[in-house]
């Protein structure tokens, strides 16, 4: 990548970032007081990555659907990352990126 394609990847990654701060600060001031508390305090769980986690619930179902394939991964069980935009209301949820 050259250096000129770097700026311009960084230029439109900042201007996506700012867009995305946004609709979520637009979705958070459109929520009732209650439910804008509990926003933030879920979301203040992801300060220690670790503590969305959690052991799988069914690990005899993992092992019916993928077999001996799933003993050659870690598997774990989480309800709190989602690495997609899903374009609903009040969705606080979008894409996570890393910069080359």
């Amino acid at each position: 990548m050259s250096e000129s394609e770097r700026q311009s990847f960084e230029k439109d990654f900042r201007n996506w970032l700012h867009s995305v701060a946004k609709d979520a600060a637009r979705s958070l001031a459109d929520m009732p007081m209650t439910e804008r508390e509990l926003a933030a305090k879920n979301y203040k769980q992801l300060l220690d990555p670790k503590s969305v986690f959690h052991k799988l619930s069914d690990p005899k179902r993992l092992e019916r659907l993928a077999g001996d394939k799933a003993s050659r991964y870690i598997v774990v069980e989480t309800e709190a990352i989602a690495f997609f935009s899903v374009h609903l209301p009040l969705s606080l949820e979008h894409w996570i990126f890393r910069l080359p």
